[in-house]
């Protein structure tokens, strides 16, 4: 598969965002079986919903003059309409190989903790990490991203804030071989890696993409008891794919997910 494909890999796009990198034709959708998925569904007579960010809408406020219906709610990654599709390829897995390189040592609790993440996320598992700022959380979740990363898996850190994503970014690319894109709203461009760092609300251009992901920071606003946010979690994680929460206060929400895990 050529690069181009390779980038689409675990995607949500919409046509006009492919376009915007790639010479998209209806050849490269032929013969590649890129999935179509449409990107709002009428849920009754009166309402309607965007299959990116799972919101509903009372069509009445959001009929656009030529009939079809949009989003409003997802509006900053590019409007999305109901007469139009998604596209998507299915993830693909890496190459099996180690990508650690830190040589930094836990501490005994820290390493309890670590240990104890790699035995419990098997499939489709709900972990919460709640431990105070400066306690080595990061460190702490470094052998379960290797444990993914080396069976050929993929890994999306995500966080609600920037200059944590900037930060994170920074560590991981330290201690880890593989190159590591950064997303958000003015970052790198996107290109296809095992493990990827990104704001909370990027999450919402992939699908099915990922066997782990950690969400830094989860109390912190937007994504503090966001809906929106939450469902792109479920979207972008493959159907037995695991999260992990790191926050040093807990959420309603976040508390009510983790009794039903």
């Amino acid at each position: 598969m050529n690069l181009i494909l390779e980038n689409l890999l675990g995607r949500l796009l919409l046509e006009k965002d492919i376009s915007a990198f790639y010479n998209f034709t209806d050849q490269v959708n032929n013969e590649n079986k890129l999935i179509k998925i449409c990107a709002m569904t009428s849920v009754n007579a009166n309402k309607v919903r965007c299959n990116r960010c799972g919101t509903i809408h009372i069509k009445t406020n959001v009929k656009l003059p030529i009939g079809a219906f949009f989003c409003p709610t997802c509006l900053e990654l590019g409007r999305v309409r109901s007469d139009e599709y998604f596209y998507h390829l299915p993830q693909q897995d890496f190459s099996e190989k180690t990508y650690l390189r830190w040589t930094g040592k836990l501490t005994e609790n820290q390493e309890k903790i670590s240990n104890a993440l790699c035995q419990q996320i098997t499939n489709n598992q709900k972990r919460l990490v709640q431990a105070v700022t400066g306690a080595g959380k990061t460190e702490m979740i470094y052998q379960l991203i290797e444990q993914i990363l080396s069976h050929g898996g993929s890994v999306g850190l995500a966080s609600p804030r920037i200059d944590v994503c900037i930060e994170l970014h920074q560590r991981l690319s330290r201690d880890f071989t593989c190159q590591i894109p950064l997303l958000y709203h003015e970052g790198d461009s996107y290109f296809r890696s095992p493990l990827v760092v990104m704001t909370s609300h990027q999450l919402l251009r992939f699908k099915e993409a990922f066997d782990l992901l950690i969400i830094d920071e989860v109390d912190a606003f937007p994504f503090r008891d966001n809906d929106m946010l939450y469902f792109a979690l479920e979207n972008a994680k493959k159907i037995n794919g695991n999260l992990l929460y790191l926050t040093a206060t807990s959420t309603d929400k976040l508390d009510k997910q983790i009794k039903k895990a």
